[in-house]
């Protein structure tokens, strides 16, 4: 498996790099740290020569002015224990003088006690004392305590420098380590999130009704395995949703039976009616009016065909197709189904113009005006009786100002020419609060028993997987119109 080929692996490499990074700079700052520590020794033995430098100077003053035989053993012992920590801790403090200037230091030590030592022995004898002598003891003694203080200052200044640079150095280590998170955060979003919140953002299109698959050849394998299984449970939506679809035609096919049974049974008894009149008076009838009575048969055969054959298309299930269709035969063949059930005092009326045509699937639109026009129906005969009208127009000689194309000034219905199909009924009308939910699955007004709830959100489904819209107005007390906006043919398509 190639390295970068999953998240994990990813985020190990990041985390590991981060860590390598972090092991440098702290090693870098350790070392830095190391070179203060040895410089604060250094300027620990510096000040402990210059304190005993000065010590011994002490010592020094304290025999001239008093003269105690104390007073010079004590320089004595001071200067030797200078000697030796010079000899001991010469390399410490070759790191600010030099081993020559060391050198010529340790000879100014010796002129200065040998001095020391003349001048004792000339005290302890009695003589005078040369004040030359004098002067060149104090010279040297001056001389040994500038040159340690010159060293401690300048090892204090060193020192200083050491802690401005571990100072700057762990403000750079922190800078690139901070630049560094930042850079692994970076691929990390780019590498893990990025994927992520395509996976959300299709999943919130899937919310709202857009089924879009994902790419399922993803550089990493969870991503990959995600992308499957995000495709499975959309293609199970997708089978699930076209068996809803069936479900519910065949659900409005069982409450229209009666309707066609009605419709079949005009043709039938008037073939039955031809029959026995042939049957009874072929041999007096007229020849002619024989071939009027054959014609009927005919014809109420060929129409009691043409009922059998839109059940049974209407209720056989295919896969979508999507092909030019004639609007007017469609409501047409749509409303031979309502026609034997239309209830008592409604009208259905159709002004439809015969030129119109839309692009869809004949079966699943007739399907949505089906639901459209049997919900519009019931809702006249609820009120007492009334007017239901279909009616169509193309998209761009609507009125802009008709209630029912509220809402649906987005509506494209794929970015070219569109027929608008209204459905205007004279019932109670929707409630404003019920009007959002209309569309909602297993939402009904009906009372128990009148409605499965899902004829509307069927034919939502549908309408926008043509590409088109379905909206609604709608005043308490003054009906309902829903308006179906489907994508128009091209004038070069035919019907």
């Amino acid at each position: 498996m190639r390295v970068w080929s999953s998240l994990r692996a990813k985020i190990r490499w990041a985390y590991a790099s981060l860590l390598v990074v972090l092991i440098v700079l702290v090693a870098w700052l350790l070392a830095d740290l190391r070179a203060v520590e040895d410089r604060v020794a250094q300027g620990q033995a510096v000040s402990q020569f210059l304190d005993t430098v000065l010590e011994m100077r002490r010592f020094e003053k304290n025999y001239f002015l008093y003269g105690e035989p104390e007073d010079y053993r004590e320089f004595r012992r001071l200067a030797v224990e200078v000697g030796v920590f010079m000899t001991a801790r010469g390399e410490e403090l070759g790191l600010v003088a030099t081993p020559e200037r060391l050198q010529e230091i340790s000879r100014d030590l010796a002129r200065y006690r040998q001095a020391m030592a003349q001048y004792a022995e000339t005290v302890v004898g009695g003589g005078a004392v040369p004040e030359a002598l004098v002067t060149a003891i104090r010279n040297e003694g001056r001389a040994l305590t500038d040159v340690a203080e010159r060293k401690a200052s300048r090892e204090r200044e060193l020192l200083q420098k050491a802690l401005q640079r571990a100072r700057t150095q762990l403000l750079i280590a922190l800078v690139l380590l901070a630049g560094l998170a930042v850079a692994v955060g970076q691929g990390l979003s780019r590498a893990v999130i990025r994927p992520l919140r395509t996976m959300e953002r299709h999943m919130g299109e899937l919310g709202e009704g857009r089924l879009r698959r994902l790419d399922e050849h993803a550089s990493d394998s969870e991503i990959a395995s995600l992308a499957r299984a995000f495709n499975h449970v959309l293609d199970e939506l997708e089978r699930r949703r076209r068996s809803l679809v069936q479900s519910e035609k065949l659900a409005s096919l069982g409450t229209l039976l009666s309707g066609v049974a009605h419709e079949l049974n005009n043709p039938l008894a008037n073939i039955s009616s031809s029959c026995q009149i042939l049957r009874e008076e072929l041999p007096e009838l007229d020849p002619a009016f024989a071939q009027e009575l054959l014609r009927q048969i005919d014809e109420q055969g060929e129409r009691a065909r043409l009922i059998v054959l839109a059940l049974l298309d209407f209720a056989r299930e295919r896969e979508p197709v999507r092909v030019p269709v004639a609007l007017l035969p469609l409501l047409e063949r749509t409303l031979t189904f309502l026609r034997g059930s239309i209830p008592a005092g409604v009208a259905l009326d159709v002004e439809v113009p015969g030129q119109l045509c839309v692009i869809g699937d004949p079966q699943r639109l007739q399907q949505v005006f089906l639901n459209l026009v049997k919900n519009a129906l019931d809702a006249t005969a609820e009120r007492g009786g009334g007017r239901v009208l279909v009616q169509a127009q193309p998209a761009r000689d609507t009125a802009p100002d008709d209630p029912a194309l509220a809402g649906m000034d987005s509506c494209t219905a794929g970015g070219g020419a569109a027929v608008d199909v209204f459905v205007r009924d004279a019932g109670p009308g929707i409630p404003p609060e019920l009007l959002p939910r209309i569309f909602d699955p297993f939402f009904t007004t009906k009372p128990p028993g009148g409605g499965s709830g899902l004829g509307l959100f069927v034919s939502y489904e549908i309408v926008e997987r043509h590409g088109g819209c379905l909206g609604v107005s709608s005043r308490a007390g003054e009906g309902a119109t829903f308006v179906v906006r489907l994508p128009a043919c091209l004038e070069e398509e035919p019907a």
